[in-house]
């Protein structure tokens, strides 16, 4: 019994460093911030920041999280009412900044 407790909090562990490493590759880049900067000239870096740590606070607490790239800006556009009212994010602010660090990481700026 002790042995399968141990073995089942090294696991999580070992799957906590996974999933936190695959999401270090996620982070804000200062390419992102000028892909972005063609639709939000006053947009800074930090913006970004801001918006990833929200990002992943408040998406990964309802569902996986979806790589930014996976939607296009019309479909993250189409998707995200549904997902900041289901995960009560009512701040515009907040709002925006999970909007900008999304909108930097997509594979088409349109």
């Amino acid at each position: 019994m002790l042995l399968t407790s141990h073995y089942h909090i090294l696991l999580s562990a070992l799957l906590c460093i996974l999933a936190c490493s695959s999401l270090q590759k996620w982070q804000p880049l200062d390419t992102d911030l000028v892909n972005v900067q063609h639709h939000h000239p006053d947009i800074k870096i930090q913006d970004l920041k801001t918006g990833y740590k929200l990002y992943i606070e408040q998406c990964s607490g309802c569902h996986a999280l979806h790589h930014p790239s996976e939607y296009s800006i019309t479909q993250w556009d189409s998707i995200l009412p549904e997902m900041f009212s289901q995960a009560k994010i009512n701040n515009p602010n907040e709002k925006l900044f999970i909007k900008q660090y999304l909108y930097s990481k997509t594979k088409s700026q349109n």
